[in-house]
C-alpha cells in the first residue's frame, strides 16, 4: 500500500487481484486511497486529478485492459478525498455506517423504552416541546429526553445552537468526533394550524456525522470518468467486459453484491444523436442469497419491496428526463439514462435524446418524481398490490457559502383507502402539511455533515 510516510513505496494488498508486488507490505500504515491496508486499488499511486483520462485514447499503440480503466477512474476519485486538509477517508466513512449499525443493534432495553416513550408521548403544559438527544459513539447508544418551553425566537436560536455547539458539548462529555460517532437531536411540539381548527405536531431533527469536503464532488466525478471509460470500451468491442472489470477491481465489494443482486447486465447502445449512448443496467434481487447471508428479516424487506418508477427530471420541464429507475415484477430493477462521449448525462424525452446536456448538480435544480407505486400484498389471504401515492420532490444545491442541498415536497397523491381510516386520521390534512412544511437540508462544513429535517404531522382524530 502507499503509506503517508513512504509515498513512493508500493506493495501488493491481501485482496489485490491485479497488482504487482514490489515491496513487503507495511501493515502498520494506512493506504492513502482506501484508508485501510487491504484493497485492490492501493497497489497504484493516486493519479493526478483530471477529466480527460488520456489513458483512454483508442489510438494508443497498446490498449489498456478494462480493469485498468475502471481502476484509473476510482483512483482519481479517491485521491481527492485523501488529499483534502480536513475530513475523513472514504473507507472511514463506510466504517462509520457499520459502527452506527452496531450501536443501534446493541442498544439496551432501557434506551429502547426511552425512545418508544418519546415517540408515542405527548407534550404537556407548561412545556411546549419535548427534546430527545441521542449520542452514538464507541458502539454505545446513549439517549435522554427533556421538556422545554420555547417560543418562536427561542426556537430559531435553539436550532442554530445545534449546529454550532453540538460537537463541543459532546467533546466536553468525553465523546470524540470520529467514524462511529453520530450526534442527533429531535424536537417535537404542538402547533395550531392557522388555516383550520385542527392541530399538528411540528418535528425538527438534526444529525451531525463525519464527512469529507470532497466526497460530494468525487461521487459525480467517478460517474463521469466511469461513463467515459464505458464508451471507450464499447467502441473497442469490449463493452461486455465492463462489469467483469469492476469485479476485478473491487473483489470484496463484488463478493458482497453477488449476495444481493443477480442476473446483472450492463448494456450500451447507440442513439440517433451522434456521440450519445444509451446506458441500461438491469438486475434482480437475489432473495435466496439475501436470506442466507443477512437473515430472515432482510429477506422479507427485499421480497416485499414496493414497485415504482423513479424519475430525475428538469425542475422547469417535466418532459426532460435525466435518469429513470424502475422496480418491476419478479424483483427486477432497471436503470436507464443517456450519456455523451465526455461522460455527462444528456436530457431525454423518455424515448430518445433531446438537445443539451444535463447541468451540474451544483448549477441546476431538479425534480424527483415517483409514480406508478404498487405495494405487493400477501397476508390475511389477500393477494395483489396496493397502489401508492404519486410523489414529487424538488431538489436544489448551492456551493456558497458552503456546499449544501435542499429538498422539499411539491406534490403528494392520495393514499389507498383514505376513506376507511378518515375517522381516526385525516390523510388529506397530513398530505397538505407535508407538502407545505417538509424541508430537508444537508450542509457540508469541513469534516462535518449537518442534516436538518423539518415537517409537520397531523395528530390522531384531527
Amino acid at each position: 500500500c502507499v503509506s503517508e510516510d513512504s509515498p513512493g513505496a508500493l506493495s501488493k494488498c491481501k485482496a489485490d487481484a491485479v497488482g504487482q508486488e514490489q515491496t513487503e507490505p507495511d501493515l502498520e500504515k494506512d493506504c492513502l486511497a482506501c484508508g485501510g491496508n487491504g484493497c485492490s486499488l492501493c497497489c497504484d499511486s493516486a493519479l493526478a486529478l483530471s477529466d480527460d483520462l488520456a489513458q483512454l485514447d483508442t489510438a494508443a499503440p497498446k490498449a489498456r485492459a478494462p480493469s485498468d480503466l475502471v481502476r484509473d477512474a476510482l483512483m482519481q476519485v479517491l485521491s481527492t478525498c485523501k488529499s483534502t486538509s480536513s475530513g475523513w477517508r472514504m473507507g472511514e466513512l463506510f466504517k462509520h455506517l457499520m459502527e452506527c449499525k452496531h450501536a443501534i443493534s446493541d442498544a439496551s432495553k432501557v434506551s429502547r423504552k426511552v425512545a418508544v416513550d418519546f415517540l408515542f408521548g405527548e407534550t404537556k403544559k407548561p412545556s411546549t416541546h419535548r427534546q430527545c438527544t441521542i449520542h452514538m459513539h464507541d458502539r454505545t447508544f446513549d439517549i435522554s429526553t427533556q421538556n422545554k418551553r420555547l417560543d418562536g425566537i427561542e426556537l430559531s436560536k435553539h436550532f442554530d445552537a445545534w449546529r454550532k455547539d453540538t460537537r463541543s458539548e459532546a467533546a466536553a462529555q468525553g465523546i470524540a468526533f470520529r467514524p462511529g460517532t453520530s450526534l442527533q437531536h429531535v424536537l417535537a411540539g404542538k402547533v395550531e394550524d392557522a388555516d383550520a381548527t385542527t392541530f399538528a405536531t411540528a418535528v425538527d431533527m438534526h444529525f451531525l456525522n463525519p464527512s469529507n469536503p470532497e466526497l460530494y464532488n468525487s461521487v459525480f466525478l467517478f460517474c463521469k470518468l466511469f461513463f467515459k471509460a464505458a464508451h471507450q470500451l464499447h467502441q473497442r468491442g469490449d463493452g461486455h467486459a465492463l462489469l467483469a472489470a469492476c469485479a476485478a477491481t473491487m473483489p470484496r465489494a463484488s463478493a458482497v453484491l453477488k449476495d444481493v443482486i443477480e442476473d446483472t447486465k450492463y448494456r450500451i447502445s447507440a442513439t440517433q444523436m451522434t456521440g450519445v449512448m444509451r446506458h441500461r443496467f438491469t438486475c434482480r434481487w437475489n432473495l435466496k442469497a439475501i436470506r442466507k447471508r443477512f437473515g430472515e428479516d432482510q429477506y422479507h424487506v427485499f421480497r416485499d419491496m414496493p414497485m415504482y418508477d423513479w424519475r430525475l427530471e428538469s425542475a422547469t420541464d417535466s418532459e426532460l428526463l435525466a435518469l429513470s429507475l424502475r422496480t418491476m415484477d419478479h424483483h427486477q430493477v432497471e436503470i436507464s439514462f443517456l450519456v455523451s462521449d465526455n461522460g455527462k448525462l444528456v436530457w431525454s424525452d423518455g424515448c430518445g435524446p433531446r438537445q443539451g446536456e444535463v447541468p451540474s448538480f451544483w448549477a441546476g435544480a431538479f425534480n424527483i418524481r415517483v409514480i406508478n407505486g404498487r405495494w405487493p400484498l400477501a397476508c390475511c389471504g389477500c393477494f395483489g398490490t396496493a397502489h401508492l401515492p404519486a410523489l414529487c420532490f424538488h431538489i436544489e444545491a448551492f456551493r456558497e457559502p458552503h456546499p449544501m442541498f435542499r429538498v422539499s415536497c411539491k406534490e403528494m397523491g392520495h393514499f389507498p383507502m383514505e376513506w376507511f381510516y378518515s375517522p381516526l386520521f385525516d390523510m388529506a390534512h397530513m398530505r397538505s402539511l407535508l407538502v407545505r412544511h417538509l424541508n430537508v437540508e444537508c450542509h457540508f462544513l469541513g469534516d462535518e455533515c449537518h442534516l436538518h429535517v423539518h415537517f409537520q404531522l397531523a395528530r390522531l382524530s384531527s
